[in-house]
Order: structure tokens, then C-alpha cells, then sequence
């Protein structure tokens, strides 16, 4: 991923998608390697560390999810019977 897709999949700007990078380097988290195909560019990739965390939270926010399904199942139902508003 490069910076610039980094930045449009996270809705950041250039400037803080770099600052958010820098900060993940700094921890280890993610590196940058230069492009193969393009001089200009950086491709960012996460690290073995950043790919642990992020199955690590991963799994953690699944189990999250499944134990509050009895909430979100309610929330849904609600949300369904919400009467649309008609169109013109």
C-alpha cells in the first residue's frame, strides 16, 4: 500500500496518514521499503509485530462483537421498524 491509498482508505489527509506512519515505525509496527516499480514511491507494509497486534485486536473485537449480539440483534429489529419516510 502506498501513502497516498493509506491515506484515502483511512479518510486522512497526505500529511497525517505520514504522521501516523512515522509514529507506527517508531513503534515497530509498520515499515517503509521502496517501490520496485516506482522511484518516487513507498510501499508500507506492517511489520511481524504489527501483524500480530492487529490479529491480536482482531480477535479481540470479534469476541467482543459475539457477546454483545444479543444488543446488536435488538438494535437491528429497532432500526427495521423505524417507519420510512415516504417518497415523492
Amino acid at each position: 500500500m502506498t501513502m497516498k491509498d493509506l491515506a484515502e482508505e483511512l479518510l486522512l489527509s497526505h500529511h497525517a496518514a505520514v504522521q501516523m506512519m512515522n509514529r507506527l515505525s517508531s513503534a515497530g509496527l509498520a515499515e517503509r521499503t521502496p517501490s520496485d516499480t516506482d522511484r518516487r514511491s513507498v510501499i508500507l507494509r506492517l511489520s511481524a509485530s504489527g501483524n500480530t497486534l492487529v490479529q491480536d485486536l482482531a480477535t479481540k473485537h470479534l469476541r467482543e462483537m459475539q457477546r454483545q449480539e444479543p444488543l446488536l440483534t435488538e438494535s437491528l429489529r429497532r432500526l427495521r421498524d423505524i417507519p420510512r419516510p415516504s417518497q415523492p
